[in-house]
């Protein structure tokens, strides 16, 4: 729950969330957490509908949500990337909104991913016209990375990742987001102590995609200072740390 009221602090939608305890049958079962679902709405994630007869023009261009994610539960399509993981893992995108898109559908979000990923890739990735910047929403991404980062969060970036895409006429840049699944956050600093590595360095360089990997650690890094600078308490990361410094270093 305080990673969620996290991301809120920080603009993003996420979840709303309750304490609750659960009885079943008579037997007292203890404390849950109930929280919202992921889902296209108002006032969850604020992207047009995609009906199954906008499959051109401005309509064809959002809004989905996308996840990566286990092959578990209930899920649509999906789509592989043409890149892999540090250590050489397939990154398998995930239909979530519509989960059954049709063919136009599919193409074009598949071509835009993989646009957006060569983009990054490319030598040019910094350049301000035609890199990174005309696909992704900087700002959500440097969001979400802080979210992760704070909550330690050991599956950030590999499972339980969504992003999503509105029309054209809204916007039209990939957005990371909503931060979800953030439950294995409190014992990191204990695993990554105990095996002699930082927690980024372990996630990262194992499972995280290289898109992602290379957004954290390359031309994004120092607009993650201003928006630091909104976060609630005094506590920040070690990485998060080290980011700040080289970025400062840069600057002067």
């Amino acid at each position: 729950m305080c990673s969620m009221n996290l991301a809120r602090e920080l603009g993003m939608y996420a979840s709303r969330t309750r304490y609750v305890e659960v009885i079943l049958n008579g037997n007292y079962q203890g404390v849950y957490v109930f929280m919202e679902k992921v889902k296209r709405d108002k006032g969850r994630v604020d992207i047009d509908k995609l009906d199954d007869d906008e499959n051109s023009g401005d309509d064809l261009t959002g809004g989905y949500i996308l996840k990566i994610d286990k092959f578990t539960g209930s899920i649509g399509g999906s789509f592989t990337s043409d890149f892999k993981t540090q250590y050489g893992k397939d990154i398998h995108y995930q239909y979530d909104t519509p989960k059954d898109p049709t063919s136009q559908q599919a193409n074009y979000i598949q071509n835009f991913i993989r646009t957006f990923e060569n983009t990054v890739n490319n030598a040019n990735y910094k350049d301000p016209d035609v890199g990174y910047r005309k696909y992704a929403d900087v700002e959500s991404f440097v969001k979400y990375f802080l979210i992760n980062e704070f909550a330690r969060n050991m599956d950030g970036f590999r499972i339980s990742t969504f992003m999503h895409k509105d029309k054209d006429s809204r916007g039209g840049k990939l957005k990371m987001g909503p931060a979800w699944d953030l439950t294995f956050v409190t014992a990191m600093p204990i695993i990554a102590k105990e095996i002699g590595t930082t927690y980024m360095r372990m996630v990262s360089m194992l499972f995280v995609p290289m898109i992602f990997f290379k957004f954290l650690f390359g031309g994004i890094n120092c607009l993650l200072i201003p928006i630091f600078l909104t976060l609630p308490g005094p506590f920040i990361p070690k990485s998060v740390q080290k980011v700040f410094s080289k970025c400062l270093e840069s600057m002067l």
